[in-house]
């Protein structure tokens, strides 16, 4: 799907922005819709460096930075 890890986390910042965007322009249902493929993206992306545990921990950092963002929105 990916050619590499660093595309999918560019496609997971787009996802996010968007994400965010539609949280600040008040599209509410639009924003919580794009939550879940934003988090399973970063979930993904989490899963794939496991193997290198600064990566890891960074990337588990989005994760919940993400999860307490939706809870937030």
């Amino acid at each position: 799907m990916f050619r590499s890890l660093r595309s999918a986390e560019n496609f997971h910042i787009v996802l996010w922005l968007v994400k965010d965007l539609c949280w600040v322009m008040l599209w509410k249902p639009l924003g919580i819709a794009l939550f879940v493929p934003t988090l399973a993206m970063a979930v993904w992306i989490a899963w794939r460096s496991r193997s290198d545990i600064g990566e890891f921990l960074h990337s588990a950092a989005v994760v919940c930075w993400i999860t307490a963002n939706g809870v937030w929105m």
